[in-house]
């Protein structure tokens, strides 16, 4: 199936830069919207395509993970207990 679907500019350019950002083309999220809409999943075929990839991405704090988990696991002195 085809589908035409007008919407305004501005929209257009979040759909596209959105898409160029997550590495996914624009029909793959138009099929996945209806997919949601209609109430039907799609089974994942890249791990990379999971909701929970990348969603920390943007988190300055979490740059180096591998020294974040150290950081955190490291122990803890509590100073007059």
């Amino acid at each position: 199936m085809s589908l035409v679907i007008e919407m305004p500019e501005a929209v257009e350019a979040k759909v596209r830069e959105k898409c160029a950002r997550v590495g996914r083309a624009v029909d793959e999220v138009a099929v996945d919207v209806f997919e949601a809409w209609l109430g039907e999943e799609r089974p994942v075929e890249r791990f990379g395509d999971l909701p929970m990839c990348g969603m920390w991405k943007d988190r300055e704090d979490m740059a180096d993970p591998e020294a974040w988990v150290r950081d955190i696991r490291a122990p803890r002195h509590f100073a007059g207990i």
